[in-house]
């Protein structure tokens, strides 16, 4: 028989400096205010010049301008904890402490219920290039990612792995990579997991890396994957944004304070490959980079 292996154990610890990296070139694009002290809870690019954003203190969910320009606002009766643009242009919304995602219609705009999971909390939802969806669940004993058709049939949960242990305690965002690879953060744990598209698991990331200077406890609060297979990674306590290649190996911190970021807490990337980031603080940030070969 095999020994058991208590996965939290296991944990990727980098160096920075002991890695050659291909250079990056990163370049400041715009800033602009969403609510002044609010935390921007999620953002979704419908293009590379516009984005709804949306904050977890109020019900209202916006369209802006990339300087800054609110054209549009739709009034919801939940808050946001996550949202996505679907094909159509109309959003896929996990409301805060809902049971249910809601589609909502941006033109009308109404806002229906396209699937239930009562009863099961949900907390995050995406949607792939191939237009699956796929969102996360909890309720008081258990957890889970499923995967849905766009017609809202569900074609895989992913809960356990092979050794029959949960594979989260409370998934959150959620993103999925080129080939399949679905990478989600638990918020319980403070951690990324990844499985492939099978639902085996491939790793757990913890932030922790081997640095010279002290850095807060890692605080993880949503992420993407991008058109590099990188993994980017909101650290909200740090005020970074952590780049991961597609195994779990962290490479860099792609932004920081250093570039005017400050509690990062909501990211997305737009068709140009693009990232928006929503702060703590209602400031939304667009940021352009160019990984180097």
């Amino acid at each position: 028989m095999r020994p058991s292996i208590d996965l939290s154990d296991l944990r990727f610890d980098f160096d920075e400096e002991e890695t050659q990296l291909p250079p990056i070139e990163v370049r400041h694009v715009a800033t602009f205010e969403h609510r002044l002290d609010s935390v921007i809870s999620a953002i979704c690019p419908s293009s590379s010049n516009v984005a709804w954003v949306a904050c977890n203190s109020d019900s209202v969910v916006a369209q802006y301008q990339r300087d800054g320009r609110e054209t549009k606002r739709i009034y919801t009766d939940f808050y946001v904890d996550d949202m996505k643009v679907s094909q159509s242009g109309n959003l896929l919304v996990a409301p805060d402490l809902g049971t249910s995602i809601k589609f909502v219609n941006v033109q009308d705009p109404r806002t229906l219920d396209f699937a239930s999971f009562y009863p099961f909390v949900t907390r995050g939802v995406f949607i792939s290039k191939e237009n699956d969806i796929y969102v996360s669940l909890r309720n008081e004993t258990s957890a889970k990612v499923v995967k849905m058709t766009s017609q809202g049939e569900i074609v895989r949960e992913l809960q356990r792995d092979r050794g029959n242990q949960p594979l989260y305690s409370d998934p959150d965002k959620i993103a999925v990579n080129s080939v399949g690879d679905v990478v989600v953060l638990d918020w319980a744990t403070k951690c990324v997991i990844s499985v492939d598209i099978y639902g085996r698991y491939r790793f757990k990331y913890n932030g922790r890396i081997k640095r010279k200077v002290n850095c807060e406890i890692f605080t993880p609060t949503d992420l993407v994957c991008d058109k590099y297979d990188n993994i980017l990674i909101c650290d909200c306590d740090n005020s970074a944004v952590h780049m991961l290649d597609r195994h779990g190996q962290f490479l860099r911190f792609l932004v920081s304070v250093e570039n005017g970021v400050s509690c990062p807490c909501s990211l997305a990337l737009d068709e140009e490959g693009q990232l928006w980031l929503g702060e703590m603080n209602g400031q939304v940030h667009v940021i352009e980079y160019y990984c180097g070969k």
